[in-house]
């Protein structure tokens, strides 16, 4: 990676300028401000988890199940619900951006009634709490659906997918505006002076821009 930023003419800032440039490439493989730990810091940190840990074990009464025993009766359930909640969150960011996309296309609609309650859709659910909505859709809404010939059950797993996509829904709706407005409106006009069609222009010549 060639930098300019440390390059200098002067023989004695030589130096300094190579460990700017080091430490640069350290910060792009870390990340910027992550602190890379040494070899020592983690030698002691381990260190330092084996000493609790043997403490605890051994202050731990003889009729009681040590610490050890927990941890290794429990990982796989705490490893499973880590796995879980990944999953929980992945399914609520590929529904919230599927319908933040259709609201967000909803907010540049010439109906003036589908265009104003898209946006206050949009406002609401942007400018509310995550944990509200999220205790909303859990406590709140049925835990099945009885329409007489058929139950159908709403899972706690499912509530907390469609509270977690309201506000990503939210945010991804004023992508979407802002994207396709930000577009200049000649490119409308000019679409139009060639007899495309309103669903043509969207699809045809300014989405593609707004990817």
């Amino acid at each position: 990676m060639t930098d300019y930023k440390y390059k200098t003419d002067l023989p004695v800032l030589l130096p300094a300028a190579k460990r700017l440039a080091r430490k640069d490439e350290r910060d792009a493989i870390w990340g910027f401000g992550l602190m890379r730990p040494s070899g020592r810091q983690l030698s002691v940190f381990a260190i330092f988890l084996i000493l609790i840990t043997g403490v605890a074990e051994a202050r731990s009464p003889d009729n009681q199940q040590g610490i050890i025993s927990i941890l290794i009766e429990w990982t796989p359930f705490l490893f499973e619900g880590f796995l879980f909640n990944i999953l929980i969150s992945a399914m609520a960011m590929l529904l919230g951006t599927v319908l933040g996309g259709i609201l967000g296309l909803m907010q540049i609609s010439l109906i003036p009634s589908i265009k104003h309650s898209s946006w206050f859709v949009t406002q609401f659910f942007r400018n509310s709490p995550w944990l509200c909505l999220l205790f909303f859709t859990m406590y709140m809404l049925p835990f099945e659906f009885d329409l007489g010939f058929v139950v159908i059950p709403f899972p706690d797993w499912l509530k907390a997918v469609l509270g977690l996509s309201l506000p990503i829904m939210a945010n991804m709706s004023e992508i979407v505006r802002g994207a396709i407005q930000s577009i200049p409106f000649g490119q409308w006009e000019a679409a139009e002076s060639l007899a495309f069609t309103r669903r043509q222009q969207l699809w045809q010549i300014i989405l593609p821009q707004c990817v």
